[in-house]
């Protein structure tokens, strides 16, 4: 599982996009009408790559990173055994391969299967040989422990990641992604803790970039409430982005201005901007569907919200977050078991979180609501 914020370090190659926005739009059965020459990959056409993605494993038998980008394929896709099977075949060929293993974890990790990745995790981490190594694999414990709802491992893993990453770029770099990446700490119920240290790292981050650190500030100034200093945080951030063209963080741009609309009280304009940023996004990161359903939820447009959480329950089958969700819109509807067995699929997830973890908080007391209904 990859963060918004490292959407153009951690994402697919570019022409991948390409193939997944045209996928549905090709008959699998044409396929190998559209086949293009293997050592002219470069210039195929959209129809080309994909006939050529769903079989690659037939066009580069031999070789692991094929298997790999089905992988991918399959797995942005919501196919995830079929993406597990291709992994598998990759090991195989590259069984030393750390991408692969780690590709293999974040498949496990997106069935809910917790303590397996993080004692795999903990395991890669004490044999890893390089900073880039440790970099790769400390983004998937930062993820894991925010899944949990764990602050104070969210802190600890997230401060071995930004050792790894000043190691491994240059300041500049790792700072920068250092700040961006701070909004998880107010994602586990710790906004004050994400500016303090923002504040910090942003003494680090020399001008005209210095103002990119504002769209962590204003994440988390958004989840205190804060609506004008958010605003204007933000603002910060996208005249550096509108400068620079980094066309890579309007999603996460929209996702926020969409936080700081929730925040002043303006459900529809929130939801504009959540389907903004699922739009605008190379690759829909489970926040972006996860804010857009609650959001609908929320203005009573439930039929809409379940269809975005039953989409994105085919990539993301044991987020504990999309499980609440579901345990909400079930509750509504009346259908008490269904809302039990998702509730219960959050609740095993967030057994060691944080108090001041707002979601496991919420899990609980409708917890309370089912057992007296």
């Amino acid at each position: 599982m990859r963060f918004i914020f490292l959407a153009a370090l951690l994402t697919l190659p570019v022409w991948t996009t390409g193939v997944l926005a045209k996928a549905p739009h090709v008959d699998p059965v044409s396929d190998p009408d559209h086949f293009g020459a293997p050592d002219k990959i470069l210039f195929w056409t959209p129809e080309q790559q994909v006939a050529s993605y769903r079989n690659i494993d037939k066009i580069f038998p031999t070789r692991a990173k094929g298997y790999e980008d089905l992988s991918d394929f399959y797995s942005a896709t919501g196919r995830l055994d079929e993406a597990r099977d291709m992994l598998t075949k990759a090991q195989l060929l590259e069984p030393n391969n750390l991408d692969l293993t780690l590709s293999l974890i974040d498949l496990d990790i997106k069935a809910g299967k917790y303590s397996e990745s993080e004692q795999a995790l903990a395991d890669l981490l004490t044999g890893a040989g390089t900073a880039r190594e440790r970099v790769r694999i400390c983004v998937r414990q930062v993820n894991l422990a925010v899944l949990q709802g764990r602050p104070d491992d969210v802190i600890d893993r997230l401060e071995a990641f930004h050792e790894a990453g000043l190691e491994s770029l240059n300041p500049l770099q790792a700072n920068i992604v250092y700040s961006l990446m701070l909004p998880v700490v107010s994602m586990t119920g710790r906004p004050a803790e994400a500016l303090s240290r923002l504040a910090e790292v942003k003494s680090r981050i020399p001008a005209p970039y210095t103002g990119l650190a504002g769209v962590g500030e204003a994440w988390a100034y958004a989840d205190l409430g804060q609506v004008s200093e958010a605003s204007a945080s933000l603002a910060a951030a996208v005249s550096v982005v509108e400068s620079f063209k980094f066309e890579t963080f309007r999603p996460t741009i929209a996702l926020v201005e969409g936080m700081i609309a929730e925040a002043a009280g303006d459900l529809d304009a929130a939801i504009s901007y959540f389907r903004d940023a699922t739009d605008k996004a190379i690759q829909v990161e489970p926040i972006y569907r996860l804010r857009l359903a609650r959001a609908l939820r929320l203005v009573g447009e439930e039929d809409e919200a379940m269809a975005v959480l039953e989409e994105a329950l085919k990539v993301e089958p044991a987020h504990p977050e999309y499980q609440l969700e579901l345990a909400h819109l079930q509750y509504k509807r009346g259908d008490l078991v269904q809302a039990n067995k998702h509730l219960s699929v959050a609740l095993t997830a967030w057994a060691e979180a944080g108090p001041e973890y707002l979601p496991a908080r919420e899990a609980r007391e409708l917890a309370t609501l089912l057992e007296t209904s």
